[in-house]
């Protein structure tokens, strides 16, 4: 497998992957507003060539089969956005390998966090898995379905081994 920054002609690619795996996700919880699957070309482009984003894609032989954003909050702070996996690849450990090569592009990480659905638990589990720890629930998309934000202190990883 190999990660691939996101060039010029990728952004058709990154936004079918996402539709594809975001889909089901729109389809359960009827998230209209928050749903990635929902994303346009035109926010797509704009996310992606944002100065403080950095997107890539997973390549298995010559399908491309992942998707995310990194985001430079502060010097040392980095947000995942759009972790995505297509979904004839899930459950075969894609997602876990491809977040670790991501966070070890950024040697200068001291937080990582992403926000992902607290009812998805095999997610919530992937994150807690590779040392990220549920913050607090901070937003109620309706009854069903609640954003939760993630955390992952590096250095209290390095301490702890």
């Amino acid at each position: 497998m190999e990660i691939i920054k996101l060039k010029e002609n990728h952004p058709l690619i990154a936004l079918e992957l996402i539709k594809q795996s975001f889909l089901p996700l729109l389809h359960k919880y009827n998230d209209i507003e928050y749903s990635p699957a929902t994303k346009s070309l035109e926010s797509l482009v704009a996310e992606i060539s944002h100065p403080t984003s950095d997107t890539y894609l997973l390549q298995k032989d010559t399908d491309y089969i992942g998707y995310v954003r990194v985001n430079k909050r502060n010097p040392g702070e980095y947000s995942i956005s759009d972790l995505c996996i297509d979904p004839f690849h899930q459950g075969h450990g894609h997602a876990q390998y491809f977040l670790n090569e991501i966070e070890g592009k950024y040697p200068d990480a001291r937080i990582w966090s992403l926000v992902t659905i607290l009812e998805e638990k095999k997610d919530c589990y992937l994150y807690e898995k590779l040392g990220y720890n549920q913050m607090n629930v901070i937003k109620e998309i309706n009854p069903e379905m609640h954003l939760v934000l993630y955390a992952k202190d590096i250095e209290d990883i390095k301490v702890s081994k």
